[in-house]
């Protein structure tokens, strides 16, 4: 059987061409051409076998290769990824500390003018009280 035939490429010594003597030299010239042809048939599926399994295994190290490149990319990008999430929450929290910063500043403005407001109307009492003070003095005298 040969490639296409699916029998086995194989030197098969169990042949009955060997032990028939009806054939005489012919027959064993036969079998012996038979036999160098079913070698060589072999021998060139060997070779071709080996030729794409090399060609196979390029392959796979040009896949891996390419797989590891690959991963290092991903990798890489998955750490800027990571630097920009972590700049992104510092920067969250700077606006968030600003923001806090900026509500302190307008609620201690709002205490410092109802301070002053405060401080004006008892600076106004005061000075009407002075007021009253002088005119009762003015009078008295």
């Amino acid at each position: 059987g040969g490639a296409k035939g699916g029998g086995p490429l194989v030197n098969d010594d169990d042949d009955d061409d060997d032990d028939a003597p009806s054939g005489g030299q012919q027959g064993s010239q036969q079998s012996r051409r038979h036999r160098e042809e079913l070698r060589q048939a072999k021998e060139a599926a060997l070779r071709d076998a080996r030729t794409i399994e090399a060609r196979a295994a390029g392959e796979a190290r040009e896949l891996r290769s390419k797989l590891t490149e690959a991963r290092e990319e991903i990798d890489s990008l998955r750490r800027r990824l990571d630097a920009t999430e972590a700049r992104e929450k510092a920067a969250v929290r700077a606006a968030a500390t600003e923001e806090a910063r900026a509500t302190r500043s307008m609620e201690d403005a709002e205490r410092y003018k109802t301070e002053a407001e405060v401080a004006r109307r008892e600076a106004l009492m005061a000075t009407d009280a002075a007021g009253e003070a002088r005119r009762d003095a003015a009078r008295l005298e």
